[in-house]
């Protein structure tokens, strides 16, 4: 059976007296999630250049639909593809209490093809981890990793 998952996304700021603003805080985008499988997870990542591994590819959630991150300290994100064969990383700065989302687990591993379909490349994520790339007296970061499937 499937879900929906609503997700509120809004922003608004003013510049030289202009105001600039996009999404909506009244009108959910809805997302579908094929099951209702869900993987709630939360850690403490060290300050102390660790990578830690939140979520890999294993039953009973080998893919997902909608992924929700947020950390109360500012993380490195790393999504791997292919982790089994030749791995490929993408990852990415994560600011503090600023939440990533994502409808989908589908990358393309390469660059971007003009005038051409990605689909040969086009693969999954199939492992994240999370690092936080600082020892400082400001301490660990607090994450949470949400996926639905």
């Amino acid at each position: 059976m499937s879900v929906t998952i609503k997700r509120f996304d809004a922003f608004e700021v003013t510049v030289g007296g202009e105001l600039k603003e996009g999404g909506s805080r009244e009108t959910a985008v809805e997302i579908t999630a094929a099951s209702e499988v869900v993987f709630d997870f939360q850690a403490t990542v060290a300050d102390n250049y660790q990578v830690e591994t939140l979520w890999q590819n294993a039953a009973p959630m080998t893919d997902f639909d909608f992924l929700w991150f947020i950390s109360d300290q500012d993380v490195y994100l790393e999504l791997v593809l292919d982790r089994a064969t030749v791995p490929s990383y993408r990852s990415f700065k994560v600011a503090a209490n600023v939440p990533f989302c994502m409808a989908t687990d589908d990358m393309v591993a390469v660059q971007l093809t003009e005038g051409a379909a990605e689909g040969a490349a086009v693969n999954q994520i199939d492992q994240i981890n999370c690092k936080r790339d600082v020892a400082d007296a400001i301490g660990d970061a607090q994450v949470r990793l949400v996926l639905l499937t």
